[in-house]
C-alpha cells in the first residue's frame, strides 16, 4: 500500500477455519472471506476516542446472536432472513476457547508460524468437527515465550 492512498483492503473472515488465508498464507479465498476497506487519514480517516470498559463474561454483548445490517429483499420487494452486516458478538463460538488463557494463546497467531497452521488444518474441520488441544498446547508455549522474553 501506498503511504498516500485513501485506503487500503484488509481480509476478512467469518470461520475461524480459514485463519490461513486471513493472514496470508494462502491466496485460495474461502467461500465467506470478504475485504474490510481500511481508510487512511487522507481518506478522510480520524481518530475515535473510546474508553475500555470489562463487561461480565454472561454480558448479552458477549452471548447474544445480534444480527445487524439491513435486511435484504429479493428484487427489491420480498423481505429475507438475511442481513447485510455481520453477527453480534458470540463470545463462545468455541467451547475449547472459553477459558480467557486459551482465547489469547489461540489468537496469539505468528503468520510465519507454519506448526500453527498445519495443527489447525489436522484438528479444525468445522464447528462441531474439531480438537484444538493440539493447537492450544503449541500456541501456550508460543505465547508463554514471548512473554518471557518482554
Amino acid at each position: 500500500m501506498k503511504d498516500n492512498a485513501p485506503y487500503h483492503l484488509e481480509r476478512t473472515v467469518g470461520n475461524p477455519m480459514h485463519i490461513a488465508y486471513l493472514f496470508g498464507v494462502t491466496d485460495k479465498a474461502p467461500l465467506g472471506a470478504g475485504l474490510d476497506k481500511v481508510f487512511s487519514k487522507k481518506g478522510g480517516a480520524r481518530e475515535v476516542p473510546v474508553e475500555l470498559v470489562l463487561l461480565p463474561l454472561n454480558d448479552p454483548l458477549y452471548t447474544a446472536w445480534i444480527p445487524m445490517g439491513n435486511i435484504e429483499k429479493i428484487w427489491g420487494f420480498w423481505e429475507t432472513w438475511y442481513r447485510r452486516g455481520p453477527p453480534g458478538i458470540d463470545f463462545y463460538t468455541l467451547g475449547s476457547l472459553k477459558n480467557m488463557a486459551d482465547l489469547a494463546a489461540f489468537w496469539f497467531i505468528d503468520p510465519n508460524d507454519q506448526r500453527f497452521f498445519a495443527l489447525l488444518e489436522e484438528n479444525f474441520h468445522g464447528f462441531d468437527d474439531y480438537d484444538l488441544i493440539p493447537v492450544l498446547i503449541h500456541q501456550r508455549q508460543h505465547l508463554a515465550t514471548a512473554l518471557m522474553t518482554l
